[in-house]
């Protein structure tokens, strides 16, 4: 398929040329580097990948991070994304007021995705995630709940 620059081999003349109809046709994508799709693309075909061994809450989690989270990153080709990039990207949703924990929660999804294209892990500093701390009792409020109702 010279138009295309692809070249085609199947075992059969037969499969050959069929596959070769169904590229043209628009079927079949075939690309000469993995790393030219777009980010958003990656997504689906990762998602699609692992359709199987993912819930379903899974899934609806990471189409929401593939709609709303690195918006500058998602039509970008996932070869062309640096570290530089994303951390612009991370620093955007910081930001725009969410939390440390959500931003570095969706940039390990991205960052995987990224790397099962590419085979690079791109290093990215967030912010620190500051655990939430439950107060204790003091032993007043203790005393006051262990103490027996009085009937009334």
């Amino acid at each position: 398929m010279r138009a295309e620059k692809q070249s085609i081999t199947e075992p059969t003349k037969a499969l050959c040329e069929a596959k070769a109809r169904a590229v043209r046709a628009g079927f079949i994508e075939l690309q000469k580097k993995p790393d030219s799709i777009t980010l958003t693309r990656a997504i689906d075909k990762y998602i699609a990948s692992k359709d199987a061994v993912l819930s379903p809450s899974t899934i609806a989690g990471y189409r929401r991070i593939q709609r709303n989270r690195f918006p500058s990153l998602m039509d970008k080709q996932v070869g062309a994304i640096t570290a530089s990039l994303a951390q612009s990207a991370v620093n955007e949703e910081l930001k725009s007021g969410k939390s440390p924990k959500t931003v570095l929660n969706a940039w390990g999804f991205v960052n995987t995705v990224i790397s099962e294209i590419t085979g690079s892990h791109l290093k990215v500093a967030c912010a620190r995630v500051v655990p939430h701390e439950q107060e204790w009792l003091t032993p007043v409020q203790a005393e006051r709940l262990s103490r027996p109702c009085k009937p009334g």
